[in-house]
């Protein structure tokens, strides 16, 4: 009895404890250059650091994009290019990496905005290519990632084995 309950534990244990994946790789490249609004160039996936990948997502929080994504690296991709937007979308052959890209900003450099950047393949946003870059007036800096949601099938397997947990106690206080 003892043996089934810390096979249990360890199975719970290895279900909860399972470390979130990896970011995706986005860093700016040099400092911002001003033109009226400002301007940054990116590099995404830098030393092939993720997974394969088709498009892209990059959502701005506090601030809006000037003229969208420009001056793509690689050869077939396609982009939005909007004004005073604020989710911009590249799409191209599949990629696994670097990736270099500007994105133009408004207002001006001293106003602090979050970005948010999402990867995807064949239209499924990969699990754990998601990254959150804050500009604070001054600098970058990597903001919080997105919350790891664990998958149902974890989820299902941890009330299985708390169930069990549950059973056995009780079980074993009705014999005492």
């Amino acid at each position: 009895m003892r043996a089934k309950l810390v096979a249990l534990a360890i199975v719970v244990l290895a279900t909860i404890c399972r470390p979130p994946p990896a970011t995706a790789d986005i860093t700016p490249v040099g400092p911002g250059a001003i033109t009226g609004s400002w301007s940054q160039q990116f590099v995404m996936n830098n030393a092939g650091t993720g997974s394969s990948w088709d498009s892209f997502q990059v959502n701005i929080i506090g601030a809006t994009f000037e003229q969208g994504i420009q001056n793509i690296s690689g050869s077939g991709w396609t982009w939005t290019a909007c004004s005073n937007c604020s989710l911009e979308m590249a799409a191209g052959p599949l990629r696994t990496n670097n990736l270099y890209f500007t994105l133009q900003f408004l207002p001006n450099m001293s106003v602090p905005f979050t970005l948010n950047f999402f990867q995807f393949h064949a239209g499924n946003l990969l699990a754990g290519e998601s990254t959150s870059l804050i500009w604070n007036g001054t600098q970058w800096s990597e903001g919080v990632s997105p919350t790891y949601v664990p998958e149902p099938n974890g989820l299902a397997l941890l009330s299985c084995g708390l169930l069990g947990i549950g059973v056995l106690l009780g079980a074993k206080g009705k014999t005492k």
